[in-house]
């Protein structure tokens, strides 16, 4: 039995929702520029050389809002075609941005929700071989990245993507494809998801101990912004600062554990037991919203909540977790999806007289 929504909506309002989320994310993004020195600052460098000390995370963050967005547009697709019109913009605008910007994870979200939306509008699961293709696009663009995202800045000559290009197709999708899990030699590359997973949990708990949960308990002030708290404590520092010492940097911000490491560091196999029933309850609560978008019946609210939350959920084992993406979860999925669906509602959708299609109910979905 697992809750899911099948609350009544009116689909005119979801695609404003849907297009208001858009706006407002590409305000935030453009406000973030323009305080991190203008455009031509801010690209000079690649993945963007922002401005994240003195701006609070509401707003350098917003862009993300377009995840929401794109999900509210395309469960109003489903009454209305000229919503679609607006969440293949969205889907445009979060694919080109996130590449431009060198980001794996957006761009592992837009074919997701592509495929997502793709699939409501035609009233059927996808099948087999549309699943392989999105996950093959998917591997290419996230491998094209890791490759030639250190060129992508202004002044730049493009010299290695340009050589790359040159190259047979067959050469092409062997490069990109296969550098998602191998270096440039063929061998495993020391920051691939299972070598930092398995550097990560060997340290534990010999060389540095388990932090038994105390990452969390910084989620009781995290939502204050460091504009208003500029001394807000972080009581994941220390612990970053002990891991860094041990095991260096990766990426850009330091040791990274995955999400398994990340369970793994707060308490051992008992956390990842834990933390892992857990993250089970949240993909069967996201699945039981799928299954009802994707039902020959139209369920748009339902359609919201999957296609906002399906493609971070995918993303998670290159996280750190469910419970761990809460600080972002929350202001840029959670209260943009309740609030909107709340607003689309159609008058009396939680009368307690309403009929059954107007609750929010917990059923056994087959």
């Amino acid at each position: 039995h697992w809750p899911h929504l099948r609350v009544p909506v009116q689909i005119r309002r979801l695609g404003i929702v849907g297009v208001l989320l858009l706006v407002i994310g590409v305000a935030g993004e453009l406000f973030f520029i323009r305080n991190s020195g203008g455009a031509e600052a801010y690209y000079s460098v690649s993945r963007g050389g922002g401005a994240y000390e003195t701006t609070t995370a509401y707003i350098y963050g917003a862009r993300w809002l377009w995840v929401p967005g794109i999900a509210f547009l395309g469960a109003a697709g489903t009454g209305q075609r000229r919503w679609r019109i607006w969440g293949t913009v969205g889907l445009t605008l979060l694919g080109g941005y996130n590449l431009i910007l060198g980001q794996r994870t957006g761009i592992f979200l837009t074919v997701l929700t592509a495929l997502y939306c793709r699939s409501l509008w035609g009233r059927s699961l996808p099948k087999a071989r549309t699943v392989l293709a999105a996950i093959a696009v998917a591997a290419v663009l996230m491998g094209f990245v890791v490759l030639m995202r250190g060129e992508f800045h202004l002044n730049s000559d493009f010299a290695a993507t340009q050589e790359l290009l040159d190259k047979s197709p067959r050469e092409v999708l062997t490069e990109t494809i296969f550098r998602n899990i191998s270096s440039a030699d063929n061998g495993y590359d020391e920051t691939t998801e299972i070598v930092l997973f398995a550097g990560f949990i060997r340290v534990f708990p010999r060389t540095v101990k388990f932090d038994y949960f105390k990452f969390y308990t910084g989620f009781l002030y995290a939502w204050i912004p460091r504009l208003v708290w500029p001394d807000r404590p972080n009581p994941a520092q220390e612990k970053v600062e002990e891991l860094v010492s041990v095991l260096g940097t990766s990426h850009l911000s330091g040791p990274t554990p995955t999400m398994l490491g990340m369970y793994y560091m707060h308490l051992g196999v008992v956390s990842v037991f834990l933390l892992s029933v857990l993250t089970g309850l949240y993909l069967a609560f996201i699945d039981a919203n799928g299954r009802l978008a994707f039902s020959q019946a139209s369920h748009p609210a339902a359609a919201v909540v999957f296609i906002s939350m399906a493609g971070s959920a995918l993303a998670m084992p290159m996280g750190l977790g469910p419970l761990a993406s809460i600080p972002s979860l929350l202001p840029f999925t959670v209260v943009p999806v309740i609030a909107g669906l709340w607003w689309a509602r159609e008058p009396g959708a939680f009368d307690p007289q309403a009929t059954e299609e107007g609750l929010i109910e917990a059923r056994v979905i087959q």
